[in-house]
């Protein structure tokens, strides 16, 4: 509605005469509603980043996705304890930051042997953003003049186009037994829960049926590794979302000229916007052949290092309080 009020502005300086006036609200209206449009449609920016469109930085993406991890592993680590140890499975269930610090140890050996080959565990994740944005503006003018042979019609055209883009990657890895018992709550107090049909990648990516997929195989498929590292079974999960916006209107003025003199014929602005987001996470489920190989887990121990001082403080205060009540669902 703007663009064309503008227009009529435009056309009602150029009538009464003053050419310069009206060029200078013309020239002024491309500008401020190409802003205005792509801003509105595709959340413009200098730099694109993924958080002009899902809300959530690059950090807390990456923050979901290790929490949906984490609550898939605890999925799996108390449906293990179900047959053998139901009390405390049932207690993990209702009570999940009691996985912080729980010494698995002093469970039944059937149990314990499946959490030792599955805690050295590695999942990692490789991201790539791979973001456009496009904007058009531009605007035409048509000017007319009667003569007896018939009118003389001249068209003038200005058009501004815009081109951003930025490809954002990293990586991120955990092992199992680091998600499971050592991230700290408040880590995962805040995430969002569910899927995001709009952007995928800011909500559930499925990974619960990633990780039953790859404890199906090794358990039962003899899943093996890559042909340089058959001995490392691995399964691999390549997720790419891409998400499409784009949209455009253009207004545009008719007049009828009154006399013989050269009068504006017309005017029209176009204005346009697209954004493509295309993101991409590979996510790689590793199993070492020799849990106490520390060339399998050389890749994650400065991550793990790193991660569990967070959590020392915290877990080493709830230890001792809960320590008693762990004890007497064990035996």
């Amino acid at each position: 509605m703007e663009a064309i009020w503008t227009l009529l502005r435009f056309c009602e300086y150029i009538t009464a005469g003053n050419l310069l006036r009206g060029i200078k609200v013309y020239r002024t209206s491309l500008m401020c509603g190409a802003g205005l449009f792509c801003a509105v449609l595709t959340g413009c920016a200098t730099k694109p980043v993924p958080s002009d469109v899902t809300g959530l930085t690059s950090y807390a993406i990456v923050q979901q996705i290790r929490c949906e991890a984490r609550d898939a592993i605890r999925a799996f680590a108390t449906n293990s304890l179900a047959e053998h140890q139901p009390l405390l499975s049932a207690h993990l269930k209702n009570n999940p930051a009691d996985f912080i610090g729980l010494d698995f140890r002093k469970l039944d050996e059937a149990t314990r042997r499946v959490f030792e080959r599955y805690d050295q565990g590695a999942i990692g994740y490789d991201f790539t953003f791979d973001i456009t944005e496009k904007n058009k503006a531009g605007g035409g003018i048509g000017l007319r003049r009667g003569f007896s042979t018939g009118p003389l019609t001249i068209g003038f055209r200005a058009d501004n186009n815009l081109e951003r883009q930025n490809t954002r990657t990293f990586r991120s890895a955990d092992t199992f037994l680091f998600l499971a018992t050592q991230m700290p709550e408040r880590f995962c107090s805040e995430v969002r829960k569910g899927t995001n049909w709009q952007y995928p990648i800011s909500g559930s990516i499925g990974l619960r049926e990633t990780l039953a997929t790859f404890i199906s195989l090794n358990q039962s498929a003899n899943l093996v590794g890559p042909d340089k590292t058959p001995d490392i079974p691995t399964l691999v999960d390549t997720i790419e979302f891409t998400t499409t916006v784009s949209g455009s209107v253009s207004p545009k003025v008719q007049l009828e000229p009154i006399s013989q003199a050269l009068r504006i014929n017309g005017a029209d602005i176009t204005l346009s916007g697209e954004r493509i987001d295309k993101h991409k996470v590979v996510v790689g489920l590793t199993l070492p052949f020799d849990p106490n190989d520390q060339r399998a887990r050389g890749n994650l121990i400065a991550v793990q290092r790193s991660l569990s001082a967070i959590a020392d403080a915290k877990r080493e205060s709830r230890e001792e309080r809960k320590a008693s009540a762990i004890d007497r669902l064990i035996e």
